[in-house]
């Protein structure tokens, strides 16, 4: 007689600890309760719902300063990897050695000094999972030869789904819904109101406790 499928051996899945609560994930890469105690408690909120797959692109606006993009790259490092593990883009061997893709404003003028970095920005805008650091900081970029504001093409076919809609985005901005509106039009901000979730950060900037002052 055969066995019953559900007897017969399958390959063991490997023993990989389990994956730290946010609170102490966030507190080991330097994001503090102390150092932003106005923020921290809602920023573990952020990063559970978007682990768990309850929103798929969040906002972080806020003055400079804040800790917006240290919290970004964090929540980026285990978020995004546990993503492309499910996606099968690469495997739990390959994930000590991933990097999350951070694009800074003030990288997007360089884009016109190699086209295809710029498509792979648009494949991973479109089709994966990137961190859009510090929007509305950054100069035009030169398309052969033509000043083209990239940023709000990411965030378009981003938020409109063009070629996947799986893709995770966290985006760090000192611009505010105004902000956005007069630097990207309405247009931008009606798809940025419905497709993320908004976290304004109401911390002090750091950076000025640290400032020498005579």
């Amino acid at each position: 007689m055969n066995a019953k499928i559900s007897q017969l051996p399958t390959e063991s899945e490997p023993d990989y600890p389990p994956l730290q609560a946010w609170d102490e994930e966030l507190e080991g890469g330097g994001f503090t309760r102390a150092a932003a105690p106005e923020d921290f408690d809602r920023v573990c909120r952020a990063a559970e719902d978007l682990e768990a797959g309850n929103i798929r692109a969040v906002i972080f606006t806020g003055r400079a300063g804040c800790g917006k993009t240290l919290a970004a790259t964090i929540i980026a490092r285990r978020v995004f990897i546990q993503s492309a593990i499910r996606d099968g883009t690469i495997d739990e061997r390959m994930a000590a050695r991933f990097k999350p893709y951070v694009l800074h404003g003030y990288q997007v003028p360089q884009l016109e000094e190699d086209d295809m970095r710029r498509q792979t920005c648009f494949r991973t805008a479109r089709c994966g999972d990137i961190v859009l650091d510090d929007i509305g900081t950054e100069s035009p970029a030169l398309v052969y030869g033509t000043p083209t504001d990239l940023v709000p093409e990411f965030l378009a076919s981003f938020c409109d789904g063009v070629g996947c809609r799986h893709g995770l985005c966290i985006v760090t901005t000192n611009l505010d819904g105004a902000g956005i509106r007069a630097r990207y039009g309405e247009r931008i901000l009606s798809r940025l109101l419905e497709t993320f979730a908004w976290l304004p950060f109401k911390g002090a900037d750091k950076r000025e406790k640290k400032a020498k002052v005579y």
